[in-house]
């Protein structure tokens, strides 16, 4: 990490990607809260996410706050509806944009 590691009270603009599969019932579920957040607990990543769209064969298209995340997924769901969904670190890579 060295001198790539970010400062604290810093905004960052940055491209998510989530390199997962997420599979029913085991690392993605329906979300109890319809809130969207990110958090990191017991070194995973914890997502909470509304479904603004269904793609084919399971990729979803979630609303994170103002932010739009692509997950793939074993199966599809209600469009509106908030899911869960967890991932370690290592799996969720940041990319540097330019605005």
């Amino acid at each position: 990490m060295g001198e790539n590691k970010p400062l604290l009270n810093v905004a960052y603009h940055v491209e998510l990607d989530i390199n997962d599969f997420f599979q029913w019932s085991r690392n993605i579920t329906l979300g109890k809260k319809h809130e969207a957040y990110i958090n990191l607990i017991d070194n995973n990543i914890v997502f909470n996410a509304k479904v603004i769209s269904c793609e084919d064969k399971g990729v979803l298209v979630l609303s994170v706050a103002n932010d739009i995340v692509f997950i793939e997924t074993s199966d599809t769901c209600e469009v509106g509806a908030y899911v869960s969904f967890f991932t370690t670190p290592d799996k969720v890579i940041l990319h540097p944009i330019e605005l």
